[in-house]
C-alpha cells in the first residue's frame, strides 16, 4: 500500500498470518488507517500476527478498532523507526501477548486511547527511551487498561532503554486501569 492508503477490515472476521511491517504512513490531511469496517466484533487477528513499525520519517498512522490475540514472540503492536510523528492507536484489544502488548519508542507526538491488554508477559502499554531522534515525546495515555498476570509484568511504563537513553518530555496518563501487575502499574 501507499502513503495515505488504508487498510480496513470487515467486523465480525477473524485473520490469521504474518507480521505486518508498515512502510508508509499518511499526511495529516489523510492519514493511513488500519481498522474495520461494518457493523457487529472487531476483525480479530490471530495467531502470531503483529503490526510493527521499524521505517524511519513517517507519520499520521492510526490504528483502530481492532483485537489481536495470541500474538506470540514480540511485542503484539510495535513502533521504533526513527523520527515518526503523529501515531493514533485506538479501540485496539490486545490478548495473550508473549512480550508487550502496545510498544511505542522514538516518536513525537501520540496518542493511545481506549485500548485493552489483557495476559502479557512484559508490559501492557510500554513508553521507551531512546537513543534514535527524536526520543518519545508528546504524548497522551487515556481511558485504557492493563491487565496482568501478575509476577513481574508492568501495566504501564514509561522508563528509559536498556543502554540508560530516557523518553522526551510530556507524557500524560488520564483515567487509566493497571490490575494484575506485579509492578509499573
Amino acid at each position: 500500500f501507499k502513503t495515505g492508503d488504508d487498510i480496513l477490515f470487515k467486523r465480525g472476521g477473524t485473520f490469521t498470518g504474518t507480521n505486518w511491517y508498515l512502510k508508509h504512513g499518511g499526511t495529516k490531511s489523510d492519514p493511513a488507517i488500519i481498522g474495520a469496517y461494518g457493523s457487529g466484533a472487531k476483525p480479530v487477528f490471530n495467531s502470531g500476527v503483529h503490526i510493527i513499525c521499524t521505517a524511519q520519517n513517517i507519520g499520521y498512522i492510526t490504528i483502530q478498532n481492532i483485537k489481536l490475540t495470541n500474538t506470540g514472540t514480540g511485542s503484539a503492536v510495535f513502533f521504533n523507526g526513527g523520527n515518526l510523528s503523529n501515531i493514533i492507536i485506538s479501540r485496539v484489544d490486545v490478548f495473550n501477548s508473549s512480550q508487550n502488548a502496545i510498544f511505542l519508542a522514538a516518536i513525537d507526538t501520540y496518542l493511545i486511547e481506549d485500548c485493552y491488554a489483557k495476559d502479557f508477559d512484559n508490559s501492557g502499554i510500554v513508553i521507551y527511551g531512546s537513543s534514535k531522534n527524536p526520543p518519545i515525546t508528546n504524548g497522551i495515555i487515556r481511558n485504557s487498561v492493563a491487565d496482568g498476570q501478575g509476577a513481574n509484568q508492568d501495566c504501564f511504563t514509561i522508563h528509559k532503554d536498556s543502554a540508560g537513553n530516557d523518553v522526551g518530555p510530556n507524557h500524560l496518563l488520564i483515567n487509566n486501569t493497571g490490575s494484575g501487575c506485579g509492578e509499573q502499574a
